[in-house]
């Protein structure tokens, strides 16, 4: 569970900024914000399983770490160079789960993902023009039906389907905003971004889940920017009812 909020949070992400200035003698106080990284993000609400998030970097920027010290979790993430590939997750000074990238032509080719030190699947990505048209998952546990799962974008509504190969009436559609994720501006994650079927590494306002062609979930994402236009908190909503928020710092 721990995992799977933290690659959903940062997990995870069309560059804008206006000027004021109306005369060359003006004062330009504005920020840089190609540097911007996220420092910290808080979290509110039921059954979430983390407090306070701290990232930490490198000084050329490299996001190396994000911890949870009340619960002593540590999220580490490796590099080949520049490149990630891998995310590894630690409670107590125990390796959990974790999932390890490979990469083909520049992009995100496989992800393996491990409990501890034992695979348990392996997800394949198909891409055209570079960009993400489908993922095999092939599991190793035999209980597991292995999946694949195809792609469709709608650029009106800046969404995209995800469908069932063997059930086209079982699918998901994730719509996004126009504005930055928090790690809008580290390269290695907008490669895991843009696996995911989030090309331009906006933020999600919207998810609906449909089995057998009627929709089973939703949830809406009530999201707020700062002058950048990058998220600084969402409130996220199932079915209703409020599950959980997050508050996010930056570095500027």
């Amino acid at each position: 569970m721990k995992k799977y909020l933290i690659l959903f949070f940062i997990a995870s992400l069309t560059l804008s900024c206006s000027s004021n200035s109306t005369d060359s003698n003006d004062i330009d106080d504005s920020v840089d914000a190609s540097t911007k990284t996220p420092v910290s993000v808080q979290f509110t609400g039921q059954n979430i399983g983390l407090d306070l998030l701290v990232f930490t970097y490198n000084n050329n920027g490299k996001l190396l770490t994000a911890e949870d010290n009340s619960i002593n979790y540590v999220q580490e993430y490796v590099y080949s160079g520049d490149r990630l590939t891998g995310i590894k997750n630690y409670t107590n000074n125990v390796l959990g789960s974790q999932d390890v990238y490979e990469y083909n032509n520049g992009l995100v080719s496989k992800m393996l993902s491990y409990n501890s030190n034992i695979l348990t699947r392996t997800r394949t990505y198909t891409y055209s023009n570079g960009v993400v048209q489908s993922y095999a998952d092939d599991y190793t546990n035999p209980i597991r039906v292995d999946e694949i799962w195809d792609y469709e974008y709608n650029q009106t509504d800046n969404s995209v389907k995800r469908t069932n190969r063997n059930s086209s009436q079982t699918y998901e559609i994730t719509t996004y905003d126009q504005n930055k994720r928090p790690f809008y501006n580290l390269p290695s994650r907008k490669l895991l971004h843009k696996a995911s079927g989030n090309t331009n590494s906006n933020n999600i306002v919207k998810i609906e889940s449909y089995f057998n062609g009627s929709i089973v979930s939703t949830r809406t994402y009530a999201n707020t920017y700062d002058s950048d236009n990058f998220l600084t908190s969402v409130s996220i909503m199932r079915n209703g009812t409020i599950d959980r928020t997050e508050t996010y710092t930056y570095n500027q």
